[in-house]
């Protein structure tokens, strides 16, 4: 099991390291791992973060960001719709089944249903017929 940690530790590591690269050879002005580690509980700075991660196919540090953003803000709706995606390209099923509930479970803008109902299909989809 150590190994597996290791092995996750470092490919996130290189993930991070492949983003920062690329963020400071586009002249990208997305924040860095350091300025968010600087100021965790920023949630502007959070949710530029996860959307710059995301745009780099860095899912895992997005999640991690929208986690961040979720302990201080829990009712924050959209948070927990970009975290569901987030949750989706990361094949982490069963946690995007909790949060699901949880959006299903509160009064959503139309958008955001519409929204949900796609990516609970997507999840329907996942479980019955393996990753998509």
């Amino acid at each position: 099991m150590h190994k597996f940690n290791l092995a996750a530790l470092a490919g996130a590591l290189l993930l991070w390291h492949t983003a920062a690269v690329q963020a400071q050879a586009t002249g990208s002005q997305a924040p860095t791992f350091e300025e968010v580690m600087a100021a965790p509980d920023d949630p502007v700075l959070n949710t530029a973060y996860a959307k710059a991660q995301i745009a780099a196919g860095n899912y895992i540090f997005a999640a991690a960001a929208y986690e961040r953003l979720l302990l201080q803000q829990p009712d924050d709706d959209a948070t927990r719709v970009a975290y569901v995606q987030v949750l989706l390209n990361l094949d982490d099923r069963v946690t995007a089944g909790h949060e699901i509930a949880k959006l299903n479970s509160v009064t959503l803008k139309a958008e955001q249903q519409a929204t949900v109902a796609a990516l609970q299909t997507r999840l329907a989809a996942r479980s019955v017929g393996g990753r998509k």
